[in-house]
């Protein structure tokens, strides 16, 4: 009940989005920015919140055994991600997006806030073990996937260490370490996380509004048919990325 209680707030938020989107007061030029603030702050906030929050910590032992959960479940995803395009018989073009669509959800400004909501910030150091190989996952592989292996980009480290990463390594050392901070840093940074999932909800919306539906109805008609999709999408993610 509690999980299905938070998708309907988040279903809320998102409707916000809509309305904020269709009255201008969230736009094209001001949507990237919004995004900056909850991927470089809000996001990285809400997993340093969990390691600086006070309550009973879990040992060591016990997130090797997390740990050890990811890396079982990242390969179980991998195995799907590799049979569930041959399956369905999509084409070899477009095997690499369903291998993205089907190994990394959006774990982060969804399912964080959630865990965060549902289990409180003890439960977030468990997100953090499994945040950390998901993301290098992400922005290694995942991202190259996603633009293709013909643009001649490589993978740079800075692609890797960025703000979300190394909240990550900062809440490991920190829990681990048992570090305790000033209650108002503390206080500061839960503030801080506790935006992700308002803006990240009320972005969703306020993309949803100004996607063309139509559009992408017509590439989901297609896109099993022929290449396209998967090229207008590797385009789009070059911009993106």
């Amino acid at each position: 009940m509690a999980v299905f209680q938070q998708m309907v707030i988040f279903f809320l938020l998102i409707l916000v989005g809509f309305y904020a989107r269709h009255k201008g007061m969230i736009t094209s030029e001001n949507q990237a920015q919004i995004s900056a603030i909850v991927v470089r702050i809000a996001y990285p906030a809400i997993i340093l919140s969990g390691a600086l929050a006070d309550g009973p910590r879990v040992g060591g032992s016990e997130l090797l055994s997390a740990l050890g959960a990811t890396i079982a479940l990242l390969v179980l995803l991998f195995v799907a991600a590799w049979v569930l395009p041959r399956l369905l018989r999509y084409e070899r073009s477009q095997h690499g997006i369903i291998n993205t669509m089907t190994i990394f959800s959006n774990i982060g400004f969804m399912g964080v806030p959630m865990i965060d909501a549902i289990y409180g910030k003890g439960a977030l150091i468990y997100m953090t073990i499994f945040l950390i190989p998901f993301n290098l996952l992400f922005f290694s592989y995942a991202i190259q996937t996603i633009k293709g292996s013909g643009t001649g980009q490589k993978l740079r480290l800075r692609d890797l260490l960025n703000e979300g990463m190394i909240a990550c390594f900062l809440a490991i050392i920190v829990y681990l370490a048992d570090i305790r901070v000033p209650y108002v840093i503390a206080q500061t940074v839960a503030m801080l996380g506790s935006m992700t999932a308002p803006l990240a909800m009320i972005l969703i919306g306020a993309f949803l509004s100004g996607m063309d539906v139509h559009g992408c109805a017509h590439l989901g008609v297609h896109g099993a048919q022929d290449g396209r999709a998967a090229r207008r999408y590797r385009a789009r993610a070059r911009s993106v990325f």
